[in-house]
């Protein structure tokens, strides 16, 4: 028997405000999924809130599946092992909306580099 760990994240208003705030504003904001979504059955609020905002998104490797791949929006998978056109895009942004993902090298390859051009609203259970 494996113990899991379960969070109770804190929820404050005042940073909700901040990130839809951000993410109305935004000129070229961009969305990364992840296995988060899948792992907590949030595939129907999470395509919900992409069609919402119609902001283009891409997964990582184990975000595979929240979001149909020929959905339109969906742009692909992200990453050293993924496609070309969501790579670009994460360096083209301004707001980078990640949900249910971390930044690890297989998706960023060098942190320090990763998108410095956008701020970064990340959503996950973990913080």
């Amino acid at each position: 028997h494996i113990r899991s760990y379960r969070p109770a994240p804190v929820v404050r208003k005042e940073y909700i405000e901040q990130a839809a705030a951000l993410i109305n504003s935004a000129k070229r904001p961009f969305i990364l999924w992840g296995q988060g979504v899948v792992l907590g059955k949030a595939e129907q609020e999470f395509k919900d809130f992409v069609e919402k905002s119609g902001i283009p998104a891409a997964w990582t490797i184990l975000g595979v599946g929240a979001l149909a791949t020929g959905h339109p929006l969906n742009v692909g998978m992200l990453g050293m092992h993924g496609n070309y056109g969501p790579n670009v895009l994460t360096n083209e942004c301004d707001v980078l909306i990640a949900i249910g993902m971390r930044f690890d090298d297989r998706v960023t390859g060098r942190l320090d580099k990763y998108a410095k051009q956008a701020q970064v609203v990340h959503l996950d259970i973990d913080p």
